[in-house]
């Protein structure tokens, strides 16, 4: 069998896995639109445009918001296997397109949300139980400092950063690369996206060797705190995004939920030990074929 056809039948066989794991817990697949009249908001993800007929579409850098919409109509415990899109993001551990699998489940705390969450990941990787570590812990454990008062400046030297920034800089340069299985919680209100806020941001994060695979949410039902979040978010951007008014408009009958993304190709990259997501996507699989191919 040659490599193209490993990794292919490799990734059939998870997606299968995946789906197999969802229908025993009577959670409903579902397939939403990659193409949005108006881009998802993070200051720190730029949004592919592409341009319809007679407008500019955006390809959605996550399911969430149509996700979400569905689940404010009603539809239950939803989850996704979707293509995602993000402008620049190209590493060993990015790609412009990726495939994330996302999922909201009612009822379920977010400490439940956890473990269904590591249940998944053991599909694919033999691991023992995880750690779990607050943000406020993990700077204190790897750097001997607490990240909600110590002045970070010292740390990061000439960079021209803001707070959050330093923080998202450090965590990611000194703290993961000791994550080996671990769940981060607990994180500063500034980094709450959409989940809720109770003196820390209610969200979690897995990683698994430095890699994180999972983002999880309590999620955030409030429209004016959904506003103003959005408008903070674009006030950092050199370029604001209008706001999806249709989004915002049903937010409110968002039932309560937790919900989590988990990075699928990330996933297979630790099963396959790829050194590089361009080894699993299937954007890599025709220039492995023709590399086979006799000139």
């Amino acid at each position: 069998m040659s490599p193209v056809s490993n990794i292919l039948f490799e990734r059939a066989n998870m997606l299968k896995a995946v789906r197999s794991f969802f229908d025993q817990r009577k959670v409903l697949e579902v397939d939403c639109t990659h193409l949005l009249d108006f881009p998802q908001i993070d200051a720190h993800i730029d949004v592919m445009e592409v341009k319809a007929s007679h407008s500019i579409k955006y390809l959605h850098t996550s399911p969430e918001y149509e996700m979400k919409k569905l689940l404010a109509k009603g539809s239950g415990d939803i989850y996704q296997i979707a293509k995602v899109y993000r402008k620049g993001e190209v590493g060993k551990r990015h790609a412009l397109e990726f495939t994330m699998i996302e999922w909201y489940r009612l009822g379920l705390t977010l400490e439940a949300l956890m473990d269904e969450t590591i249940e998944l990941i053991r599909l694919f990787l033999d691991l023992d139980t995880p750690k779990k570590i607050t943000y406020q812990e993990a700077f204190k454990r790897y750097l001997g400092i607490d990240p909600f008062t110590h002045d970070l400046s010292e740390l990061t030297g000439d960079l021209d950063l803001n707070r959050d920034a330093q923080l998202d800089y450090l965590f990611s340069h000194k703290i993961e690369p000791h994550l080996d299985f671990h769940i981060v919680t607990d994180f500063p209100p500034s980094q709450a996206a959409l989940a809720k806020i109770d003196q820390t941001a209610k969200r979690f994060e897995v990683f698994v060797n430095g890699f994180e695979i999972a983002n999880g949410y309590d999620e955030l039902q409030d429209e004016k705190e959904h506003r103003r979040r959005f408008n903070e978010q674009n006030s950092m951007r050199k370029e604001a995004y209008p706001l999806d008014e249709e989004f915002l408009s049903v937010i409110g009958d968002l039932p309560t939920c937790c919900g989590v993304s988990v990075g699928f190709d990330r996933l297979m990259m630790k099963k396959l030990k790829a050194d590089s997501i361009q080894e699993i996507y299937p954007s890599a699989f025709f220039q492995l074929l023709y590399s086979e191919m006799p000139s």
